[in-house]
């Protein structure tokens, strides 16, 4: 293979040479002025986005002095010069603005003397381009026998397309979008799949790109040779202006996903890019359409395409899984989306509007497995800040859940919710393992399931496997602020004290909210016996905020210190609030276990115990209890629990 990968932009019958600038109209040279060149240029580069008329004069008259009245010229040529498509010929004029290209773009690429074959979906028909240096032509074939394809094709073109795709099958490999000259093909091993851009004001309002990367990450995240990375570690990046590799290399994966969706009239629009992370390279195009009322397929046939590309064998299993439709009713689907938008907030001033759309969602279409999943998966946070209903809500996220895997086995977000109920409230630590089990092998992919259950190897005493899997949910999802805590955690339990205040600043950086930045520091500190900054940090955020937060481990820093006249004052306060709280009553117990009155903290576990207080879960590993593990009432509550002894 010889020469650079060119690449192209095609709309309507132009083809545009965007490293040369040269624009061709069915395979004949059409004159542009440089400057007319320059400006389809980044028009093209932006598709669909409004650019101001100041963005585009420095673009194109770089370090030029000006008149806004050039640039009004040079578009009013340059639409002369491509003429048709309305009376702005694919420039729209916004006023007062700029201007915002509207045609439907494709992108193609060139390898100098040797043709490629690729293959590029559009509204109705399979296309299959044979690209060569000196002629810009076209093949189309159809995707099926039967299929309909609506452009006139010689019938000896179509037939030697036709053998170029039966060779490609015959030779067992799975097209692959692109070939790169002088290099090795290497497989791809990871992908992210990056919001999608809104561009009409209706796909905004509903969010729809943002819904669309959602459901093809789960879709993809069921294959098992390629790493998908969470939509939680994508999601940040909804109105980033980064170029998609960068992006890519910042969550470390092979290769990103990343497109455009707008509806026009009845009809919904998606043009998808698969980019290569090394060098920004797009390795496949595609363009995808759909009546309003066939969406839900769209989602399909997108995720069967990438995953073709990805992967030459895939399974009856994965095939029929990215197939799988969840509702066929689209009002239920955006219900549903509307939920997860709240629910991701993890802010529990949005939980009334999440189960209000769940249950919407549910209402439209009872048999809506995954919107049972996500109306289960609200409960258990309203459960812990009342802990009078906890039982009654734990028990409703359950039957909500096991309707919904009685609908659809094999639904992973499912078992994970479920194998963290049994876990957290019904201590039923075999059942929960055998659902995360499950889970994982639905979905490799999901770094929560992998997260939760290395919690649930922690509690267990099983060290070297909760390492293994909390290192697999940082490598599916390593943006993810929920990841990193509980990697500290897994950590802090492990008594690996070195490497705690590395992940607690990975933490902040990360941008979780200050108070939870705040406790991890303080943890760090104090099983690094760094009191002075346990006291400081905690005094400085206390004195700032007015609130009275962690005092347990200020009076443990004072006491720990030798500095009992500190310490007796917060003791009291700390009596007070532990006789009327369970979770103060925890706090309380680590303290006493501390500074070595063991009967007034087991008296304090008794009490977690009976009113099941979540924190329970770690007395076999904390090691803040240490000094009660010989203890006969401290190994009773671990009989109880079914836990591992000392």
């Amino acid at each position: 293979m010889s020469g650079d990968i060119k690449h192209f932009y095609e709309f309507g019958d132009f083809r545009f040479d965007s490293g040369k600038r040269v624009l061709w109209r069915n395979g004949s040279l059409v004159p542009l002025k440089p400057k007319e060149g320059a400006l389809l240029l980044v028009l093209l580069e932006r598709r669909g986005d409004l650019l101001e008329r100041s963005e585009l004069i420095g673009r194109v008259w770089k370090d030029t002095f000006v008149e806004e009245g050039n640039l009004s010229y040079t578009v009013s040529n340059l639409r002369k010069t491509l003429g048709g498509n309305g009376k702005n010929g694919f420039i729209e004029t916004v006023p007062r603005r700029g201007y915002r290209f509207t045609a439907e773009l494709r992108d193609s690429w060139d390898e100098g003397e040797c043709g490629v074959l690729y293959e590029r979906d559009t509204v109705s028909e399979t296309v299959i381009e044979e690209i060569h240096s000196s002629n810009p032509s076209r093949m189309v074939v159809p995707p099926s026998p039967g299929a309909f394809f609506s452009r006139s094709v010689s019938r000896s073109r179509m037939a030697i397309a036709a053998i170029a795709v039966v060779v490609m099958s015959s030779a067992a490999v799975a097209w692959r979008f692109a070939v790169y000259p002088g290099e090795t093909r290497k497989p791809i091993r990871s992908i992210a799949v990056l919001p999608f851009r809104d561009i009409d004001d209706s796909s905004r309002a509903s969010r729809r790109g943002m819904g669309l990367a959602d459901i093809l990450t789960t879709r993809l995240s069921g294959l098992k040779r390629v790493a998908v990375r969470s939509f939680d570690s994508v999601a940040r990046f909804e109105d980033t202006e980064r170029r998609p590799a960068l992006v890519g290399k910042e969550l470390a994966v092979d290769a990103v996903l990343e497109g455009t969706v707008y509806q026009v009239d009845d009809n919904i629009r998606v043009t998808v890019r698969f980019v290569k992370v090394l060098d920004g390279s797009a390795i496949w195009t595609g363009e995808f359409s759909k009546p309003l009322s066939d969406e839900l397929l769209l989602q399909s046939e997108i995720a069967m395409r990438v995953a073709d590309g990805l992967s030459s064998n895939l399974d009856p299993d994965e095939r029929r899984r990215l197939t799988k439709r969840y509702t066929d009713n689209r009002e239920a689907y955006e219900a549903y989306l509307r939920g997860r938008f709240y629910y991701d907030k993890r802010d529990p001033a949005f939980d009334p509007d999440a189960i209000a759309e769940f249950e919407k969602a549910i209402e439209l279409d009872p048999n809506y497995a995954l919107a049972l999943t996500g109306l289960a998966d609200v409960y258990p946070g309203y459960a812990e800040r009342i802990p009078e209903k906890r039982a009654g809500r734990y028990d409703h996220a359950k039957q909500l859940l096991e309707r919904a895997l009685a609908l659809d086995e094999e639904l992973s977000e499912a078992h994970t919710s479920l194998a963290w109920i049994k876990r957290v409230h019904d201590w039923d630590w075999d059942g929960s393992e055998r659902e995360f089990r499950r889970a994982i092998e639905l979905d490799p992919n999901s770094y929560q399931a992998h997260m939760w259950y290395s919690l649930l190897l922690v509690i267990l005493d099983r060290n070297d496997e909760a390492l293994a899997e909390i290192e697999k949910a940082k490598e599916l999802a390593p943006l993810s602020p929920a990841v990193v805590s509980n990697y500290f955690s897994v950590l802090y339990f492990r008594q690996e004290n070195d490497r705690l205040l590395e992940l607690a600043e990975e933490e902040k950086k990360l941008g979780v909210r200050e108070y939870n930045s705040m406790r991890t520091f303080v943890q760090a500190y104090m099983r690094l016996r760094e009191y002075d900054k346990v006291i400081s940090t905690i005094n400085e955020y206390n004195t700032r905020t007015g609130e009275k937060r962690l005092l347990s481990e200020l009076a443990a820093a004072h006491a720990l210190k030798g500095d009992t006249a500190m310490a007796e004052p917060l003791l009291e306060v700390l009596r007070v609030s532990a006789a009327k709280s369970a979770e103060q009553s925890y706090r309380l117990a680590t303290l006493f276990a501390q500074i070595g009155r063991r009967e007034e903290a087991l008296g304090l576990l008794e009490k977690c115990f009976y009113e099941r207080d979540a924190r329970i879960l770690w007395i076999a590993v904390e090691p803040r209890f240490a000094s009660l593990r010989s203890e006969p009432r401290f190994q009773a509550i671990l009989k109880k629990m079914n836990l591992p002894s000392a």
